[in-house]
């Protein structure tokens, strides 16, 4: 971790200028939000997910990753602060626990200072503020008034409510809805809980619902195959539909990929899922045990080439979006290729801004 810190701090930005005034940036994967000069260009950089670039060659880059086992934000700010002979503090960054270190510069090299918080999922966030010495003093009011614009959203969903809204939408036909019906937009996710790709996005899944669904602008419907994982995705669609029925979809979806990401999904089968639902969830187990064996469900795994053929499923996660009564459709590059996989929630909640004809 340390040495790709010490890494970027090595490298130089072409110079690009564009009119001044204020912008807003969203990095919607952690719930990031701050204001920035509308002259800093974004940037692509190897070593950051994001960079913003100042006309005088400052920059703030922007760079997640999840902690392991063994560390923690004071871990990986301690290692650091050990190799640059660095000084750490701590202060409050819109309400979170954060770190800050600064990294002073010598003649024309670059000055930095790296800020670092982390996340409810466990991974940490980093900005870096790197520039030369000589123009340090010019761009340290611009890291302040920049810090101090940060909004960080916090993922907090409401289980009970989107058990409640499952179970509602799949005792009315079959369908596994959370939102209002009504919404000006649809999004359709086709997931198999078999698939790695579906379960690390389900964290980006979390953040739409929070941000588009909850507050009325969305709706979302899963659609569920096993082509992946075939019969062992099988017995997971089915606890999924069971638990649907029974009023806890919502924890079921996030128990399968807790499953997959740390068991492994040669798990999905029907006794290490009973076992499961009876350690992990306070529900009635009884009653799923039961819809699972019956197999109360199988004719919905009927429907599967039905919704691989209707979305043009090529792979999972496939995400698509409509307004009204649009179908629904993938993003589209400017070359009209549809956009597939987990797409990165940049564009997701750009293209989601217009479609509700709103700013981001």
């Amino acid at each position: 971790m340390a040495g790709s810190l010490l890494l970027i701090l090595a490298f130089s930005l072409p110079v690009q200028a564009q009119e001044s005034e204020t912008l807003h940036w969203r990095w919607p994967e952690y719930g990031l939000a701050f204001d920035y000069p509308a002259d800093w260009v974004p940037q692509a950089q190897d070593n950051f997910e994001f960079i913003l670039a100042s006309p005088t060659n400052s920059f703030v880059g922007l760079q997640a990753s999840p902690l392991t086992d063994d560390e923690n934000i004071d871990s990986v700010f301690d290692e650091i602060a050990g190799n640059l002979n660095a000084e750490i503090t701590s202060f409050e960054l819109d309400g979170v626990d954060a770190r800050s270190l600064f990294i002073p510069g010598e003649g024309d090299g670059l000055q930095a200072r790296l800020i670092g918080y982390t996340t409810e999922s466990g991974t940490m966030v980093l900005l870096l503020f790197g520039g030369s010495p000589s123009e340090w003093e010019a761009f340290e009011p611009q890291i302040n008034a920049l810090l101090d614009s940060i909004v960080i959203s916090r993922l907090k969903l409401n289980t009970d409510e989107l058990d409640n809204m499952l179970t509602e939408s799949f005792k009315a036909d079959e369908t596994l809805r959370l939102g209002n019906a009504d919404a000006p937009v649809t999004i359709v996710e086709v997931i198999d809980f078999s698939c790695p790709h579906c379960a690390n996005y389900s964290i980006s899944i979390e953040r739409i619902i929070q941000d588009y669904v909850l507050p009325g602008n969305a709706q979302l419907t899963l659609k569920l195959v096993t082509f992946v994982g075939q019969e062992l995705s099988e017995v997971a669609v089915q606890a999924e539909y069971c638990a649907a029925s029974l009023g806890f979809g919502w924890q079921m979806h996030g128990l399968l990929f807790d499953i997959h990401v740390n068991e492994g999904s040669a798990n999905f089968t029907p006794e290490f899922l009973n076992e499961a639902v009876a350690e992990r969830l306070d529900v009635d187990t009884e009653a799923f045990t039961a819809c699972l064996a019956d197999g109360t469900y199988a004719h919905l795994l009927e429907q599967e080439q039905d919704i691989i053929d209707e979305y043009n499923v090529t792979g999972t996660p496939s995400i698509l979006f409509a307004a009204g009564d649009e179908t629904p459709d993938y993003i589209r590059t400017t070359g009209d290729e549809p956009v597939r996989g987990g797409v990165r929630l940049i564009r997701v909640y750009e293209y989601l801004d217009e479609l509700l004809g709103t700013d981001s």
